[in-house]
Parts: structure tokens; sequence; C-alpha cells
């Protein structure tokens, strides 16, 4: 679709059409339209900044609703949810932390699985649930 001109995100496993909306988002229109065609999960939920020195933005439930507005589709069986142990966590940012983290999503240590993402969903008795 993004071929013939329509501007989709995903963002966790839903494709969002940012086409219209792009013009009002309180970000800027740069945010948007950079991201065209790509994940943009990690900046939704405030785990990086596009820029230096810049702190990364948490949205609200407002936000979450425009999101709900914007959906076209669902990747199916896009993602997997297990159970991990956390091994170590490191501070990145004031809202990032790095896991070392133990379960049967997580791939061998290769480079093919640098910059994978892993979405912490619940926190359980024995350590979290974690979507990839």
């Amino acid at each position: 679709m993004i071929s013939i001109g329509r501007e989709l995100v995903l963002l966790e496993d839903l494709v969002l059409d940012i086409g219209a909306y792009k013009y009002e988002h309180p970000g800027g229109l740069f945010s948007l339209q950079h991201n065209s065609g790509r994940d943009v999960t990690k900046y939704f939920h405030g785990g990086y900044a596009m820029e230096e020195g810049v702190t990364p933005h948490q949205h609200s439930g407002v936000a979450r609703a425009i999101v709900n507005s914007l959906i076209i589709g669902r990747l199916g069986n896009s993602t997997q949810s297990c159970e991990a142990k956390v091994l170590s966590k490191r501070d990145v940012t004031v809202n990032t932390s790095a896991f070392l983290i133990d379960g049967p999503l997580v791939p061998e240590i290769s480079l093919d699985n640098i910059g994978k993402s892993y979405l912490v969903t619940a926190k359980t008795e024995n350590g979290f649930e974690i979507t990839r």
C-alpha cells in the first residue's frame, strides 16, 4: 500500500493510516512523515526520541484514542508473548531501561538480532510478560 502513496506505520501489531492525521500531530509533521512505512512502537511508548538531547515523549490516553481511530488493519500472528525472567536492569534515560532477559522468545546473540524490541505488557510473579 505504501507503494501506491498511502502513508502507513506500525504500532505494536496495528497498521495505522497517518496520511490525513500527520498534519494534526502535536509533535509535528516531520516525526510522522520521517517514519512512514516503519514501526513507531518504541517512539509511541517513550522508549526513544528522534533527536539527541530530546526527552522521549510518553503519549497519553487521548493519543491512544486517536491511534484507535487510525487503525486500518492488524498484522496476524505477528506477535508472540511469554513470561521472561529479568536477569539485570540498567537505566538508559528517565523513560527507558535496558534489561537482560531470559525466556523462550529471547533470540540467540547474533548480529541479526541487534535492534529487536520487546514490549513489557505485565508484571508477573516470576518476572514479566513480554511481547515481541
